[in-house]
């Protein structure tokens, strides 16, 4: 729109903005990045910075936005202007663009049972890219939920060989509304080296929540003149951008990165509790712990996070344990008062997986499962006849356990408790 129509035609506009959730998200962000800055200690002359993004799935609006612990109305907006790399978190589009590929009849023609190869290599064409899973954990093959679930970069990368390569990637997230010149064509794009927004990151969980319709992101709804023409017309239901399947597939497995992943501190970590609603979401960590993130929704909100310095700067703890605690107050507070909503879509079916071999556990020989999402009709019916064994307990203890451990004067080695309660297995920090 040209400048003098906007500040010479007496323009009404009407805007998304829900004013108690920005005053809750402006409150709650600010209150507790500066509890964690407090928390890993200062790393640089500049404070610790929070870029935060909430969007209506439903409409596709921009309802809430956290610009910076310093931004102003007329300032520079992280949320929608700084681009950061978007480590692991960006991972998700890869298994969007693998449930978005249709067989004939249809369906999907990758299932979260399906397998690819996570032992380390080289890949072919990329000048000798040899990607490494954090923790050094690897398998001949690893099913899609598991490969997210635990963040396999190995995995993550074949998973891409397979569908094409990155230009295939680039194309879909430029369909999902992300700038695509900010997108490298290298497989690293796999694991998060390309740089977006917040808001970017926010628009594509609000796809995956929404059926796959692709959301602007815009935070107006409708402009008039003073003639009551419409220059800037009312916010409509952007064009699909993945199929309703894939959508609800991709859910499921940002479910699961909720569920037994590496997000469970959503639901709180040093007593302090998080959001306990349904919720998914993927962690990402970029290289020497510079920008942390969390992407995540709930039945009502997409939204996304970056916590970093703007001076790229070791922050001092991993997404798992600043992001994605710091995700889950955020929408504990934006939730309060809130009826209790269900994720919608096309039926999900669950069944429990070898994270291996994708195929039927077998407990009783020691089997190590996961909970994976299937449209009906689709679960594997084969028995896993190589089982996943154990590995050696590793001693990484989390941030907050530590703090927790050498506080009672108790030892600083042993298993990571989650939020919830519930324990699980001890390994490298989460990715």
């Amino acid at each position: 729109m040209p400048t003098h129509s906007v500040y010479g035609s007496g323009l009404n506009v009407y805007t998304a903005l829900d004013v108690v959730a920005q005053e809750r998200t402006e409150e709650i962000i600010s209150e507790k990045i500066a509890y964690l800055a407090e928390s890993v200690g200062q790393r640089s002359d500049e404070p610790l910075q929070v870029a935060a993004a909430l969007v209506d799935p439903d409409t596709g609006a921009l309802v809430a936005v956290y610009g910076g612990r310093d931004s102003t109305a007329t300032g520079f907006n992280r949320a929608t202007q700084a681009r950061r790399q978007a480590g692991s978190s960006f991972k998700p589009l890869v298994y969007a663009l693998a449930f978005s590929q249709m067989d004939g009849d249809g369906l999907p023609r990758y299932t979260a049972s399906d397998t690819v190869s996570n032992e380390r290599r080289t890949f072919e064409n990329t000048n000798g890219w040899r990607p490494r899973n954090v923790g050094g954990k690897y398998s001949e093959t690893i099913p899609l939920a598991q490969a997210l679930a635990s963040s396999s970069n190995v995995g993550t990368a074949s998973l891409l060989e397979e569908l094409g390569g990155p230009r295939r990637l680039v194309d879909f997230a430029d369909l999902l509304g992300f700038e695509k010149r900010w997108l490298p064509e290298e497989m690293g794009l796999a694991l998060g080296q390309g740089e977006v927004t917040p808001l970017e990151m926010a628009s594509f969980v609000s796809a995956v929540i929404n059926g796959g319709r692709r959301s602007t992101g815009s935070p107006v709804m409708l402009a008039r003149d003073a003639a009551q023409q419409i220059p800037v017309g009312a916010l409509r239901q952007e064009r699909p951008a993945m199929p309703p399947e894939a959508a609800a597939l991709t859910r499921e497995l940002m479910r699961g990165v909720v569920l037994s992943g590496t997000g469970g501190a959503v639901r709180g970590v040093n007593g302090i509790i998080g959001y306990e609603g349904e919720a998914i979401g993927k962690t990402g960590t970029t290289d020497k712990e510079m920008d942390l993130w969390f992407v995540g929704g709930t039945p009502r909100y997409a939204s996304a996070l970056w916590v970093g310095y703007d001076t790229p700067t070791t922050i001092g703890g991993s997404s798992s344990e600043l992001a994605a605690p710091l995700w889950g107050w955020w929408m504990k507070g934006i939730h309060d008062g809130l009826d209790e909503r269900s994720f919608e879509g096309p039926e999900i079916e669950y069944r429990q997986i070898c994270t291996v071999t994708g195929l039927r556990p077998q407990p009783d020989q020691g089997c190590l499962s996961i909970r994976a999402p299937f449209l009906p009709g689709t679960a594997p019916r084969g028995v896993s006849s190589v089982c996943a064994k154990p590995e050696p307990e590793k001693k990484y203890v989390s941030m907050w356990k530590r703090r927790q451990q050498n506080e009672d004067g108790s030892p600083t080695t042993g298993s990571v408790g989650q939020a919830t309660g519930k324990s699980r297995a001890t390994g490298p920090a989460p990715f």
